[in-house]
């Protein structure tokens, strides 16, 4: 089975391949595809590792030894990256080393595994390191066209399960658009809220799509009432995006 997939906006079709695709996502739910290259965590490699997948996302673990797993991927095909820009990684990391050396996500554009500054996509100190997720975006280096081999490696901290969570790996030809879930968790609100907002006489109005454009989301809220942290919000599902305040606002906003 051919360890990737490509994702094409304006067209669908069945099979592995698509013409002229706009993003390709490199599938992580494969373990068998994904597997563990102990000689090149050399004299640092870690007692117990795993890689597993679950709830939408891959979970690459070590601990014991010198903390060092690295996960490999040769696909079938090399990715065909020409008309790729960005790379785009939701990550999270746990009980990790963030001053470990080289890579944290190397990326080449042949199987001989050698170590050129623009293999080195993404460092460990490139990353956040707090059992949060993040996203990591930056532009992708050149690799001629194509990508043949790629690896995961991380550091696990001494005396600690170290992991790696993965929710995506994409290419993609325009800056990556992220769900709404992925910047902000909302739920929707109860029926009444507290307070009545009134529209302003002038009001500050912005197209939606704009919005989402500017925001880099690829979706938005499903419910006119939405809560956050707590926090009941009005927002609007269609059309403009009004700004509102309550009466006793008399300040202008400009």
């Amino acid at each position: 089975m051919a360890s990737w997939k490509l994702l094409l906006v304006c067209a669908a079709t069945t099979g592995l391949a698509w013409a002229q695709p706009n993003e390709i996502e490199v599938r992580l739910d494969d373990t068998k595809a994904w597997t563990p290259w102990v000689g090149a965590a050399a004299k640092e490699k870690a007692e117990q590792f795993s890689h597993t997948f679950g709830d939408g996302y891959a979970t690459f673990r070590a601990s014991g030894g010198g903390g060092v797993m690295v996960w490999g991927l040769r696909p079938e095909a090399p990715f065909d990256v020409s008309r790729m820009r960005f790379l785009s990684m939701r990550y999270r990391l746990t009980n990790t080393d963030n001053t470990l050396g080289s890579y944290l996500l190397y990326l080449s554009s042949d199987t001989a595994g050698r170590m050129y500054a623009r293999n080195l996509a993404l460092g460990a100190n490139d990353l956040i390191h707090d059992g949060e997720w993040h996203t990591a975006t930056t532009t992708l280096n050149d690799y001629g066209g194509q990508i043949a081999s790629a690896a995961l490696r991380f550091r696990a901290l001494e005396g600690r399960e170290g992991r790696l969570d993965v929710a995506s790996l994409r290419f993609t030809r325009e800056p990556p658009r992220n769900a709404l879930k992925a910047v902000l968790d909302w739920q929707p609100g109860e029926a009444g809220l507290a307070g009545e907002a009134v529209p302003l006489a002038s009001l500050l109005a912005t197209d939606l799509a704009e919005a989402q454009k500017a925001l880099d989301l690829s979706d938005w809220f499903g419910a006119e009432r939405v809560t956050v942290h707590g926090v009941n919000f009005a927002v609007a599902t269609a059309g403009k995006v009004a700004l509102s305040t309550s009466r006793k606002e008399k300040q202008r906003v400009a």
